[in-house]
């Protein structure tokens, strides 16, 4: 993959892929945060739904309090009596009324308690006046003490103030006559919507529930002092305070109420005369009405679905919409009546929260999320979008770079490829001063070293093939094998310190049989030396022979290097005759090392200098000397690379040890006496470069052969 596709495919996945991670998890965590902000306000809900349920009963408890305390009309005279009105069997619902009319109760009454109830009235099917054991029945006045209209019962009384005598119980019936609706048979388990009742009612009821509201903070606010509930609560509550806080009381009083609202049984009310509790009224509630009145007071400020599950499984909604909205979301009613007291859960877009009521109902409430949630998604959707375009717009500027930036690498590239393929002079253009510019100059610059360091190697390879030709030259001009003559042998070995030196050795036979030796030592190393020594060497061949005076043809070399070379050139110069008959050795010595003479008894004469180096003091002239050799004596010639020569410590082989190896090896031949010296020099020296040339030369005098026996 090219570099601007990884940079590209890097930028968007640096920008885009965290973009839309970023996103994503805002809208996630913000639509968690939506639910469950929803989840505690339709909790809320749900709990206002039960405390208005709680309400409701106590407001209608009020009013029918009410109603016995300021009882229309006319009570009945003293005496039994078992009912005000007789009930037909209907259903529960709603049902007609035949009421049974006598001379001692008014025509009126049932329209004066439907009245009093007011928007109540089509809650209560029943009232059942209950007088408590030892109360009389309710009597009235006598008649000048009677007023129009309501006047409350009152117990009659003795002279004095004595109560009357103990009656039995009585019990009062009222059949409150509301035409309703028949509720049609429906199945258990059925989602049941119904018309929430008029506005006009749901306005008197919220303010009923508002007073009842401030009832109770009064209560909670003062808990110890008696509390006003409805128009008198006086002794008979200052009893049960003593053992028993109102709130506390009253919240046991609404759990049993609405107990028995969910099982169908009659509400109990306690009626209060004068303080004294003097019965009970048992109010039988259309429980369906209250459900619906209840519902039709539930708040629905986002779209709320409020809902009760009742006893028998039935769900109860607030018109037909409604209705659907729970069918959509198919609301396991044995699941919602098996959830703990809260709960609440996620449904697609809605989130359902429900209460459990000790009574058994259950209140809910369904909160749609599909807006809110619809709106996060175009928020988010609306974020990425436009992080998408100012990315893009983003992709507008780093393309340019990129593509400047493949550039110039393809043009480095490029020139890499040339350069390879052996163009020396390829070059790329510095176009600019950032990294690749560096990178550029840097290449140019590499480039430029290798072409000069490329010549640098051609030329150093033409000097090797030259200096391998003078090595050649060099050693074609050396002798090649030993040199036998009559009663000597002689062999030498030399060893530059590169691949041309300065040393020479050189060994031939004169016309008159006598053996011409030769060693010598240019000044310096490589090419010059080695020009030099192959000049001297062919002019002491050349000369020699036609030269029987030794000093005089060293004098004359000794003023033609001086007067053809620059002055620090010199060189040390042996030059020997051998005549093996005679049994001498004629030689002169310019400057050279002292050269050994072994003798046949293992002693060793030294041949020391008989001048100066040749050419460098030229004119000094030089001295011939003649030394005696016997059979078996060995002359050993060699220059101070033999003897100069160091280890890896710094030592110097030294003359001594020259000695000792010519000692030990006395009675070798020729050859042997060479190699066993040069494997001592080796062998001390180690892994260290030699720093000179070493030559060597050895000649041994050989015995006459004995004469032939006589005959």
């Amino acid at each position: 993959m090219r570099i601007r596709h990884r940079l590209t495919l890097a930028f968007f996945v640096l920008s885009v892929v965290p973009l839309a991670a970023v996103t994503g998890y805002s809208y996630y965590s913000s639509a968690a945060a939506l639910r469950r902000a929803a989840a505690a306000q339709a909790d809320q809900m749900a709990a206002d739904m039960g405390q208005r349920m709680t309400w409701v009963l106590a407001d209608l408890g009020h009013r029918v309090q009410q109603v016995w305390r300021a009882q229309p009309g006319s009570p009945p005279a003293p005496g039994r009596s078992d009912t005000i009105g007789t009930a037909t069997p209907g259903t529960r619902a709603g049902r007609e009324t035949a009421t049974v009319q006598t001379s001692r109760f008014p025509a009126d009454l049932q329209a004066r308690v439907q009245a009093a109830l007011a928007e109540a009235a089509p809650m209560v099917e029943r009232l059942v006046f209950m007088a408590g054991p030892g109360q009389p029945e309710p009597s009235a006045p006598p008649p000048d003490a009677q007023a129009p209209g309501p006047q409350p019962l009152r117990p009659p009384r003795r002279p004095g103030g004595m109560p009357a005598p103990e009656t039995p119980p009585s019990r009062v019936v009222v059949d409150v006559t509301v035409p309703t609706k028949p509720r049609r048979p429906r199945a258990r388990g059925a989602v049941v919507p119904f018309e929430p009742p008029s506005r006009e009612a749901l306005d008197s009821w919220r303010r009923a529930i508002q007073q009842q509201a401030d009832l109770e903070q009064q209560v909670r606010a003062n808990g110890a002092a008696m509390a006003r509930i409805g128009d008198l609560q006086q002794a008979a509550q200052a009893r049960d305070l003593a053992r028993q806080s109102p709130n506390e009381r009253r919240r046991a009083e609404a759990r049993e109420r609405l107990k028995a609202l969910a099982a169908g049984e009659a509400v109990k009310f306690p009626v209060f005369l004068d303080g004294a509790v003097v019965g009970e009224v048992d109010a039988t509630v259309n429980r369906h009405r209250m459900i619906e009145t209840v519902l039709g007071l539930a708040r629905r400020d986002r779209g709320e679905v409020p809902f009760v599950l009742d006893i028998d499984d039935e769900i109860h909604t607030v018109g037909p919409d409604d209705a659907a909205s729970i069918e959509l979301l198919k609301l396991d009613r044995r699941a919602l009546a098996a959830l703990p007291g809260q709960a609440s859960r996620t449904i697609g877009d809605w989130v359902v929260v429900t209460r459990h009521d000790e009574s058994g109902i259950v209140f809910g409430i369904a909160r749609p999320l599909a807006d809110s949630l619809r709106d996060m998604r175009l928020a988010a959707v609306r974020s990425l979008g436009l992080g998408t375009l100012l990315i893009v717009g983003l992709f507008g500027v780093i393309a340019p770079l990129a593509s400047r930036l493949t550039r110039h690498v393809t043009s480095l590239t490029d020139g890499v490829r040339r350069l390879g393929t052996g163009e020396r002079g390829a070059r790329v253009r510095v176009q600019s001063n950032d990294e690749i510019g560096e990178l550029a100059a840097a290449f140019n610059r590499m480039a430029g070293e290798l072409e000069a360091h490329e010549r640098a190697l051609v030329e150093r390879e033409r000097l090797r093939r030259e200096l391998e030709l003078c090595r050649q030259i060099q050693v074609d001009m050396l002798p090649h094998g030993p040199l036998r003559l009559g009663l000597a042998e002689v062999t030498g070995v030399s060893i530059p310190a590169r691949e041309v030196g300065g040393d020479f050795f050189n060994y031939f036979a004169l016309a008159d049989g006598r053996i011409a030796l030769l060693v010598g030592d240019v000044s310096g190393k490589g090419v010059g030396a080695a020009l030099l020594m192959a000049n001297i060497q062919a002019t002491l061949r050349a000369r020699l022979p036609l030269e029987p005076d030794l000093p005089s043809l060293v004098d004359a070399v000794d003023e033609d290097v001086a007067a053809n070379t620059p002055p620090e050139v010199y060189l040390t110069l042996f030059v020997g005759v051998l005549d093996a008959e005679r049994r001498e050795l004629r030689y002169v010595n310019g400057g050279h090392n002292p050269q050994f003479v072994l003798r046949a008894g293992g002693t060793l004469e030294s041949l020391a200098a008989t001048g100066l180096p040749v050419g460098l003091l030229p004119g000094r002239g030089y001295e011939e000397r003649t030394v005696g050799v016997e059979p078996g004596d060995l002359l050993f010639l060699y220059t101070d690379g033999a003897v100069e020569v160091e280890n890896e410590a710094g030592d110097t082989f030294g003359s001594a040890r020259l000695q000792q190896a010519l000692s030990a090896t006395a009675a070798a031949d020729v050859a042997g006496v060479l190699s066993e010296v040069e494997s001592t020099i080796r062998a001390f020296r180690g892994v260290a470069e030699p720093s000179d040339d070493a030559t060597m030369l050895a000649l041994r005098i050989g015995s006459a052969p004995a004469p032939p026996p006589m005959h």
